[in-house]
């Protein structure tokens, strides 16, 4: 049974409506990818959101091509606006590019959540923060970049949380270290963003944005 007139067209106004909406988020992420004039957390989580805007777009305007032509052009032309995200978020390389001759490094960046600290001193948990810290200590990478690093030098502290000795132990003997303002640039024990390095670091820049270490770090690699 088809369906009638009446209904075809509060389809067609609600599809309308739901493209025009799905295109003005998509053009408010698309400014906010760049400037950023949002700065509340959930502003990460709408950039994320950013590839499924855009293959929402892409449906919308196959729809309105078939259905309605004439209202396909507004898919089309937010899609268009944002072709340096597409250019960004769909790639393809050949399996078989060499980099022979090429000088390459290995990074790594990984959340750290403190090496689960808490469950380790207070809850027994003891399983799990040494096989983290044994993990990111011999993973094979030139550059280590932590988030939430923790590391306490306290004698009478578990030795397991001596994190910055172990990995100059294990050849990272370059590291730059962004503390929270409530932790002592001299100070041992502190959770905070970290870069350790085979090679040599150049401190460039540095911010925090809070109380509780939120912030960046910037550094030149000299290597060769």
């Amino acid at each position: 049974m088809k369906p009638r007139p009446r209904q075809r067209g509060r389809l067609a106004s609600l599809l309308s409506v739901l493209t025009i909406l799905l295109g003005l988020y998509t053009l408010g992420v698309y400014a906010l990818s760049y400037t950023l004039w949002v700065k509340h957390w959930l502003a990460g989580f709408l950039m994320l959101s950013l590839p499924v805007a855009m293959a929402g777009l892409v449906l919308a305007f196959v729809y309105w091509l078939v259905v309605w032509p004439v209202r396909a052009w507004f898919p089309l032309l937010v899609l268009g606006l944002g072709w340096p995200f597409w250019q960004r978020t769909l790639a393809w390389h050949s399996a078989h590019e060499s980099l022979k001759g090429q000088t390459s490094l290995r990074v790594m960046s990984y959340n750290l959540r403190y090496f689960d600290v808490e469950a380790y001193t207070e809850q027994a948990q003891t399983d799990l923060a040494p096989r983290m810290v044994d993990w990111v200590t011999h993973f094979d990478a030139d550059i280590k970049c932590f988030q939430e690093f923790y590391n306490r030098d306290d004698p009478d502290f578990p030795a397991v949380f001596r994190t910055k000795r172990r990995l100059e132990q294990a050849g990272y003997h370059h590291s730059i270290v962004l503390k929270p303002p409530s932790s002592t640039r001299t100070g041992q024990d502190f959770v905070g963003i970290a870069i350790f390095s085979r090679y040599p670091l150049i401190p460039r820049a540095e911010k925090v944005f809070s109380a509780n270490g939120n912030g960046y770090l910037v550094a030149d690699l000299v290597r060769g």
